[in-house]
């Protein structure tokens, strides 16, 4: 399941409606610290351990009248591509960059403002703002043949609606795992402020235009697949819960009150899948992380086949919006930046951990922001001095430039030698590829339009 456009479509959003707010307050619920003694013996084990997913044991799903038929577990049956491809929005239309053939312009009815490339390379999903709060889903496929409406505006309308909302829009979009299955939840729109989901899930086929509400208002959320495609995590402001790829065998794995943004947004935390679709790392920070600066950060292990979750420790860390705890992606290691001097200051220890608690080390210190780790778990990129001003890290060694702009935002990896990333700045945005640490080339040239771009290889 590819999440790379669509979650940092939403975290963009939040930055944008949280930077026009103001900070507030409240109490804190500290969870309980486990044993230490404990931890060290028994985590290591634990954490990389297998599990096999569980059985589908709910009835089968009851489809929308659009939808006749709803498979309960999706069969991976495409062959990815073998070169990179990015789509990106430029004038409002769908553009395709190819590796060793260019870019060429899919769509030309302009008003596209959100996308997501399937897993094979073959089909841009797309939202289309007809009107003012008025929204549609399209796709096109990526030789530029077959542009389709997927759901209409009245499709839209015709969605449960919340009260004091004007209409209801596309959020978070993705694909079930090798299929051409879209994915999407909604969000209510409103005159004034405020960032919010209606906690669904839907599936488009977007070949067949079958259109199906797997998980109606109230029981779904952000959405996260397994990488073989048979779990999806579900996430909302106060719980995780599993369910089976059909919707069923729903278990509940770890609650936790609502987190104090400061801000009319909900936060919602992003779960890290491990390899093999066995379990999936977790990190959830304390109900409030400024009235309570002291509070911890609790780092959940939840085990796919069923076990109950496991609470592998507790690390105070800096506040989540600065920069969230992040899990390397074969889930042995967890990079958190932690405060230094009041929260006054903005000085902070980057901390890179064992997850088995074996070690922990301050990698860098200074005003600093983590990014990502790298797909190899052996690399990472975070920013010094400003967000945009990113380097190149390693365990036991020194850093450098991540690139040769000086300027990187919302980064991507294609792979631990390939990153994708926005440049440029206000005027003159654009999309590069490049060598981390190393060289970089245009990809497309946006001008006063920000990047909006998703890619698969």
């Amino acid at each position: 399941m590819k999440y790379r456009h669509s979650i940092f479509f939403v975290i963009a959003l939040l930055i944008l409606v949280s930077l026009a707010c103001t900070f507030g307050g409240g109490a804190t619920e500290e969870p309980e610290a486990p044993n230490e003694d404990t931890i060290a013996t028994s985590v290591a084990a634990t954490l990389m351990a297998e599990e096999p997913p569980p059985e589908e044991t709910q009835p089968a799903l009851e489809v929308s009248p659009e939808s006749p038929t709803a498979t309960d577990t999706p069969e991976p049956t495409l062959t990815p591509s073998p070169v990179l491809k990015v789509a990106y929005l430029s004038g409002g239309n769908v553009w395709l960059w190819t590796e060793g053939a260019g870019a060429v312009q899919l769509t030309h009815a302009g008003q596209a403002t959100n996308l997501s490339i399937s897993d094979d390379g073959f089909v841009v999903a797309f939202v289309r703002e007809v009107a003012y709060a008025d929204y549609e889903l399209w796709a096109v496929n990526t030789d530029g043949s077959d542009e389709r409406r997927l759901l209409s505006v009245a499709d839209f309308d015709a969605m449960p609606q919340r009260d004091g909302s004007i209409g209801v829009a596309p959020f978070q979009l993705g694909w079930v795992p090798g299929t051409h299955t879209l994915a999407f939840n909604t969000r209510p729109l409103y005159e004034g402020p405020g960032l919010f989901s209606d906690n669904n899930l839907h599936l488009v086929d977007v070949d067949g235009l079958t259109h199906t509400l797997l998980l109606p208002n109230g029981q779904g959320g952000m959405f996260y697949y397994s990488p073989n495609g048979a779990q999806i995590a579900i996430i909302t402001p106060t719980d995780i819960t599993l369910v089976n790829a059909g919707g069923g065998n729903r278990r509940e794995m770890v609650t936790y009150p609502n987190i104090y943004t400061y801000s009319e947004y909900a936060y919602y935390p992003e779960p890290h899948w491990l390899p093999g679709s066995r379990a999936l790392l977790v990190a959830i920070p304390p109900e409030d992380p400024l009235g309570d600066p002291g509070a911890p950060t609790a780092l959940w292990r939840l085990p796919a086949g069923g076990s109950p979750a496991v609470l592998i420790r507790n690390v105070v860390t800096a506040p989540f919006f600065i920069s969230p705890a992040a899990f390397s992606p074969d889930g042995r290691q967890v990079a958190y930046l932690t405060q230094v001097g009041d929260e006054t200051s903005d000085r902070r220890d980057l901390n890179i951990m064992a997850m088995d608690g074996s070690s922990t080390s301050v990698y860098a210190s200074g005003t600093l922001w983590f990014s990502s780790w790298s797909p190899d778990s052996l690399n990472f990129a975070y920013a010094m001095d400003s967000p945009t001003s990113m380097k190149l890290g390693q365990v036991g060694a020194g850093s450098r430039p991540l690139t040769d702009t000086g300027f990187a935002n919302n980064l991507r990896w294609v792979s631990a030698d390939d990153i994708l990333f926005e440049a440029g700045g206000a005027g003159s945005w654009e999309i590069r590829r490049g060598v981390p640490g190393g060289s970089s080339v245009q990809i497309a040239y946006l001008g006063d339009e920000f990047p909006v771009f998703d890619f698969t290889e």
